[in-house]
């Protein structure tokens, strides 16, 4: 009983396993091809402040304030910035928030059509990976060797999960897989 119960998680978990490789070589594909794209353009906006920006009105307000500080300082100490140069600005923000708005639509569009749907499918993969990651390490092992499989799946999950426990739990799987040898 406890054999067949261990080969049946054992056989899931490596089926879900494969699934999960193939479908995140595919997602990785897939973002590939949406930064192709559409180029990452945040250090572009970043500078004018616009990321943190909520809204049209915050867009605007926070682009003048950084293209009237460069053009201040552009002008030099104590120059004052003229209507002119007062419009020249105003023209600018609008652009430069025009392109940032019409950056983020053509963005999440770009999402959608190269990641969404393999983004959705990947996630179903993780969430079944996981699924049967737990049911194998939740079967009772039959024998030393799928006792040291359970922790080198363990070891192997805590290292990508989060890390902060993973040397420790790579060290007790050595000692098990020393011990086990040994005896």
């Amino acid at each position: 009983m406890i054999r067949n119960t261990w080969n049946a998680a054992l056989a899931e978990y490596r089926r879900e396993e494969t699934d999960y490789a193939a479908s995140a070589a595919e997602y990785e594909a897939q973002c590939q091809r949406y930064y192709e794209a559409h180029p990452d353009r945040s250090k572009e906006f970043a500078a004018y402040g616009l990321i943190a920006a909520r809204g049209r009105a915050d867009a605007i307000r926070t682009a003048l304030l950084h293209l009237c500080h460069m053009h201040g300082a552009a002008k030099g100490d104590g120059a004052k910035l003229t209507d002119s140069d007062l419009r020249e600005i105003n023209a600018e923000a609008d652009r430069i928030v025009d392109d940032y708005f019409a950056d983020r639509e053509s963005g999440k569009e770009a999402f959608e059509r190269f990641i969404g749907a393999g983004e959705r499918k990947h996630d179903r993969a993780v969430d079944k990976m996981h699924e049967a990651r737990e049911a194998l390490l939740l079967a009772p092992a039959p024998d030393a060797e799928a006792m040291l499989l359970k922790l080198d799946i363990l070891a192997a999950y805590v290292r990508e999960a989060d890390g902060e426990d993973a040397d420790h739990i790579a060290s007790i799987r050595d000692d098990a897989h020393r011990l086990f040898r040994e005896a």
